[in-house]
């Protein structure tokens, strides 16, 4: 069982991508990994918190529950302010 310890940047990277794309393959595309990678890392965070993230909607199209909603919404502040620390320095 993954834990909150695990979580990394790129796990966050990842479901910012994943939130924005709506598809695990556009979001591999969009990273530079296989799909299977993303699907892994989003599950290892679905694991982490227990909840599901996305549901699928229509063909291959994923829908954020409102877990995914303010995982996303965390996570896409925090990568934000480490850039912004980064670029301060």
């Amino acid at each position: 069982m993954a834990r909150i310890d695990d979580i990394s940047f790129t796990l966050l990277n990842t479901i910012v991508a994943v939130y924005e794309t709506r598809e695990f393959t556009a979001a591999a595309d969009e990273l530079g990994i296989a799909q299977s990678t993303v699907s892994k890392r989003i599950a290892t965070l679905e694991d982490v918190f227990g909840l599901s993230l996305f549901v699928r909607g229509s063909k291959s199209e994923l829908l954020p529950t409102p877990a995914g909603r303010r995982l996303y919404s965390s996570a896409a502040g925090l990568l934000q302010q480490w850039s912004d620390a980064v670029y301060h320095m």
